[in-house]
């Protein structure tokens, strides 16, 4: 059988019909890095896939970008970055008008989680029932804990500990009842 077809240097080749190769510059292979282009045909981290626009800034830690328009107002992009000695972060958002958010792991012994609408901090998977969210270790509130934010409703706050659950009513702001159980 004979292979006709086109394409360019670079161009990932695809099969057109059973005898006939192709290629395009969406489809883009870097031989030199091992790095695969979708929109592009200069990928900067090993898959790099740009919807419309110029691409944005990358960095060797990439994993992978995913872009829309990035000079745009209406951009949308997601990062995934795996950087030196454990740390990885996942960047998500906006850059040119909000910014990016970010959910980060700094070393091998960081867990965050986020599982079935519910968050785990300090644990590899959130699983109490009735709980949105689980922290293994303190919690700082730099400002206010607040359980509820409407005025004037009753609010409790139970805490456990070793000698057993403390549990804090307070109405309207005001603490009504101490209670160790």
């Amino acid at each position: 059988m004979a292979i006709d077809g086109s394409g360019s240097a670079g161009q990932v080749a695809y099969w057109v019909d059973s005898d006939t190769l192709g290629g395009s510059d969406d489809h883009f292979w870097d031989t030199a890095n091992k790095w695969l282009g979708v929109g592009t045909t200069s990928p900067n981290c090993p898959l790099h896939v740009i919807r419309s626009g110029t691409a944005s800034s990358v960095s060797t830690a990439d994993v992978a970008v995913f872009e829309r328009d990035y000079e745009d107002t209406d951009d949308a992009y997601v990062r995934i970055i795996a950087g030196s000695e454990g740390k990885a972060t996942l960047q998500f958002g906006y850059p040119a008008s909000v910014g990016l958010q970010s959910i980060a792991c700094d070393n091998p012994n960081d867990e965050m989680n986020i599982r079935a609408g519910k968050v785990g901090i300090g644990i590899s998977s959130p699983n109490h029932p009735n709980e949105k969210l689980e922290v293994a270790g303190k919690i700082r509130a730099n400002t206010a804990f607040n359980v509820n934010g409407a005025d004037g409703i009753t609010q409790i706050v139970a805490i456990t500990d070793g000698a057993g659950t403390h549990t804090l009513t307070f109405t309207g702001g005001i603490l009504t009842r101490y209670r160790l159980t």
